[in-house]
């Protein structure tokens, strides 16, 4: 499921909530930002490697190089027992931007980002 949550500029009041996938693609569209949802090809087990993942993937991950020539590609998986869960997490916690175009998708568990435009979507 993806949520997204535009909070008012003021920091004060509700945010608009927004559930349905086309609403919320439409306007992260807006801002520059793709959102889509992708399908494996096979069965992934819990414990897939690398590899496993991006060939399960790789139809939508030929795409994307296609579109966007991108020269490499990594698998993160961080569940509870990864030993170095704590410090990858804080990494991926602290605030931060990134100068090149990057693309992040999820095969399981769940993902936060917070962008700050104001007025924007």
């Amino acid at each position: 499921m993806t949520v997204l949550c535009i909070h008012p500029e003021s920091g004060t009041g509700d945010p608009k909530v927004v559930r349905e996938h086309a609403a919320i693609a439409d306007a992260l569209s807006g801002i520059g930002v793709q959102l889509e949802r992708w399908q494996a090809d096979r069965p992934l087990a819990a414990d897939a490697d690398q590899a496993q993942v991006l060939e399960a993937y790789s139809d939508p991950i030929a795409l994307l190089n296609q579109r966007f020539g991108f020269q490499s590609m990594d698998v993160v998986s961080l569940g509870p027992d990864h030993p170095d869960r704590d410090s990858l997490r804080s990494k991926f916690l602290a605030e931060h931007t990134h100068d090149a175009f990057e693309v992040r998708f999820f095969v399981d568990g769940r993902g936060l980002f917070y962008l700050h435009l104001a007025d924007r979507v």
